[in-house]
């Protein structure tokens, strides 16, 4: 079943676990495909970063904040 299909359900957690795991499927694989010609764009990896951080606000807020502040504010 697909993200979209769990939202509509009002299937909330489903929806973030499954776009949390495609979310990190989509990173590996980008980093394997760049892996031969001299890794990952570092602009992208940021982008990933806050998109990450985003969606797992409502669930990990500390955690998100943390990130967000700490360590994204610092690049």
């Amino acid at each position: 079943m697909r993200r979209a299909d769990f939202f509509c359900r009002t299937s909330y957690k489903l929806a973030l676990k499954t776009g949390f795991y495609e979310f990190q499927a989509a990173r590996d694989a980008y980093r394997e495909a760049t892996a031969a010609i001299g890794g990952m764009h570092k602009d992208l990896v940021l982008d990933w970063i806050k998109n990450q951080a985003l969606m797992l606000t409502p669930i990990a807020p500390h955690w998100a904040e943390y990130v967000w502040q700490e360590l994204l504010q610092q690049v």
